[in-house]
Parts: C-alpha cells; structure tokens; sequence
C-alpha cells in the first residue's frame, strides 16, 4: 500500500481528503502544521507529498526546500495545494520544484486523478533509476575493489601541494578532507570539503594541470590511489563508470562554484550562514529537524573567507538571536530556513 504524506492546517479539508485517499487504498498520514509534517517525513519517507502551500511554524515552500536537499526524498513528488489558482503562484510553486498543484475546493476525481498519476510515473521513474544506479554503483564498487594503494593520513596530513604535478586520482574511503588556497602571510582560505564517497583531485587530472589548491585531512583519512593512467583509460573507454564519475564531479563543482561565487557579494552575517549549511548538507545524514555538524571555528572563518575572530562575534550573534545553538564543539542549526534567507 502506498504511503501518502498529507499536510494541511485545515481539519475539515484535511479530513475529507484523507478519508478519499484512503477509500482509493493509499496509507495517509496527515499532520496539521510544516514542523510536525517534516519530522515525520524523515521518520517514516512517504511515496508522495500533499503540503498546503501556507503552513503554520514552517510553510510549504519551506519544507519542500529542505526535503529537495535530502537524498531520500529525490523520487518523492510533492504536490501543493493552494487556494491561489493565478498564474503567478502556479509559476511559483513549479519553479520551486513542486511536481504538481490542487487548487481549493478540492476536487474528490481530480485529487485521485493527480495522485494516481504521479504515483504511477514515479514508480516507472523508481524502476529506471533503481537499474542505472545498480549497475552504475555496481561498476564502481567492482572497480574500486581492484587491487588499488590504500594511503592513511593522520588529521592535519597533507594529501598534496598547489603547484603539485597530479598522478593520482584519489577516492575517500574513510574519513574528511579539505581543499584550500594560502596567501604568503599564511592566511587560509577553505575551497571546499571532502566526505566518504568522493573523489579529491580529478580535476587537475582532466586539465593535465598541477593542482589549484592544496589538500589536507581534516581527521584521520584513508583514500584509495588510483593511477592517473588508469583514471584516463576509464573515461575514455568505460561508458558507464565515466558517466557515474563525471556525474559526481560535475554535481560537486557546481555546487562549490555557486558557493564561491556568493563570496563576491556576501556580507559577513551571509557568509557564515551559508557556510554552516553548507557543512550540514555535506557532513549530516538529514535525519534530523535540527541538525548539529562538528566543525572548528578557524575551518568555519576559513570557509568563510573571514578572520576567526568576525566568525566567533557571527556565531555569538546567531545564537542570541535563536538561529542555533552550542554545545561543546557542535554546532545545532536551530532554524535552518532563516539562516538559508538571511538578509545580506
């Protein structure tokens, strides 16, 4: 049976539509505002999402936002419901990334119309997916069991120099790594953050170039060297295992590129605040309403492109003003869509 997350604030609609839904057999949980509705989202992933566009403690707009950067949620339609049947607003929701819209009164033959469509293209979507990443996944594991040099960095390790003649690929078996640039007066500044499951140092590889930026652990670090040669024949002669390689990079580099490029116009504040989303999409497992990452204060200034001390006076800040909180050396994202849009 088919589970359906059903959001709305309005207990007669909410009714009325889960009583139809589960008439037409789909398993229907409702919650009646966005917080309660995201906690059991992650506790319990639906196979499709009916959220009331205006939402008490945490709208829909602001849940699909966070939902959208979560792995699990990737294949789940989501679909608005609205009172707003303008042109604009249906711009809005689609260009938000809603799958589809119903708009107020609700119809019963269109609700299960709607839903009985999407159900359907996702379970298609579901079974191509699931068989591309199986043998995508299955190619890489396959590779990456070959006999390959395993390397063990201690934290704070050098994995390599900028200006260093690249002659491997390196995969992150275990652990996190950083890149960055340094100045002559020594000071830092973070380019981006490695996990398990990435690949350090392709680029340089592709543009038969030294490395831009130096790299380093940030704890204790296993990687898997894999001979520049071989990477090459991999992408010039395995379709799929290139495909999966170049996918990643390609989504890795876009990501750090917009983040990079916010640098040019940001304020102190902004800055900040994007760096700690930043490292709670990259280190967080997303199963949490308030995630909490593990970062020190100078890797923060660092990804930030500010001095330690203006890192230390935001954070203080941000915490007065009930953005997140301390404990220890976790930080705790307490409000995850105000940070997101912090004024600049």
């Amino acid at each position: 049976m088919k589970k359906i997350l059903l959001l709305e604030g309005d207990t007669i609609l909410s009714k009325d539509m889960s009583n139809i839904l589960r008439l037409a057999n789909y398993e229907v949980e409702v919650a009646n505002n966005g917080k309660f509705g995201l906690e059991t989202a992650y506790q319990n992933i639906p196979d499709l999402i009916i959220c009331n566009l205006n939402l008490p403690e945490l709208d829909g707009i602001g849940l699909l936002r966070i939902l959208s950067r979560h792995v699990d949620f990737n294949l789940v339609p989501f679909i608005f419901i609205s009172k707003d049947k303008s042109l604009e607003s249906i711009r809005r929701m689609m260009d938000m990334g809603a799958d589809d819209f119903i708009i107020t009164p609700v119809d019963h033959t269109e609700l299960l119309r709607t839903v009985d469509i999407h159900i359907m293209k996702m379970e298609k979507i579901k079974a191509s997916f699931h068989k591309k990443r199986t043998q995508n996944e299955t190619s890489l594991d396959s590779f990456l069991k070959t006999p390959h040099t395993h390397k063990k960095f201690k934290k704070k390790q050098m994995i390599f120099q900028r200006g260093d003649k690249p002659n491997f690929l390196y995969y992150i078996a275990q652990g996190k790594a950083k890149s960055f640039l340094e100045n002559e007066e020594g000071k830092e500044v973070m380019v981006t953050l490695y996990v398990e499951g990435d690949f350090i140092g392709a680029s340089a590889l592709l543009a038969k170039s030294p490395y831009a930026a130096s790299a380093m652990a940030l704890e204790d670090l296993e990687l898997v060297l894999i001979p520049k040669e071989e990477f090459i024949d991999i992408i010039n002669q395995d379709s799929s295992l290139s495909h999966d390689i170049l996918l990643r990079l390609k989504n890795a580099n876009t990501l750090n590129n917009e983040r990079l490029l916010k640098f040019a116009y940001d304020s102190a504040r902004k800055r900040v605040a994007d760096s700690l989303l930043f490292v709670s999409d990259k280190f967080s497992s997303g199963g949490s309403v308030h995630p909490s990452i593990e970062i020190g204060r100078r890797e923060l200034a660092s990804l930030s492109g500010i001095a330690k001390e203006s890192t230390i006076r935001t954070l203080t800040d941000f915490k007065k003003e009930g953005l997140i909180d301390i404990e220890d050396n976790k930080i705790i994202l307490l409000q995850e869509e105000k940070l997101r849009h912090l004024p600049n």
